[in-house]
């Protein structure tokens, strides 16, 4: 999910993919999200790697919550990110998930405790990770009630919530 630029890194995760779907011939990888400046990266590197079969483009969808639980992971090799909303979003529906060491995104997979964690640009990486992540059911159902827990006991919206109302009134009161 997210636009196709290049801090998202689309083009990293085709080619990782390509490893994939040697191990995984099934494996089939969907790309939410509109075009944008990578557009012609991304393509080229589908062209490149023949696995346009194992790919589809959904453009700018409204059911990510829907997409996000019929998915078995949910990667995120972004080069860099402010929060990493849509971590957030996949630990809400309980998808694992394989991120880049992208500080806000480690910081949201609990630097490795919540998801796997994998070094930006590190295509190779990305692949292993990802078929080591499919291949491996328990790891994955871990992975999926640890993420699960760590939404309900951050990001909840009921939780944050209270918390910037006790920000505010703990900075109003100074």
């Amino acid at each position: 999910m997210g636009r196709q630029d290049a801090q998202k890194a689309h083009v990293d995760l085709i080619r990782a993919f390509a490893g994939v779907v040697e191990e995984h011939p099934r494996a089939l990888l969907l790309i939410a999200g509109r075009e944008g400046d990578a557009t012609q990266q991304i393509r080229q590197a589908l062209s490149e790697t023949g696995i346009g079969d194992s790919v589809q483009f959904l453009g700018h969808r409204t059911d990510i919550a829907d997409l996000l639980a019929a998915a078995d992971v949910f990667v995120y090799p972004s080069r860099y990110e402010g929060l990493g909303g849509a971590l957030i979003e996949a630990m809400a529906v309980g998808v694992p998930i394989i991120g880049s060491d992208a500080p806000a995104i480690s910081e949201v997979l609990g630097h490795g405790r919540y998801g796997v964690i994998v070094e930006r640009g590190d295509v190779a990486a990305l692949g292993r990770a990802i078929v080591e992540l499919l291949s491996d059911d328990e790891h994955r159902l871990s992975l999926r009630e640890l993420g699960r827990m760590r939404f309900m006991e951050r990001y909840e919206l009921s939780l944050v919530i209270d918390q910037t109302f006790d920000l505010y009134r703990q900075t109003l009161g100074r």
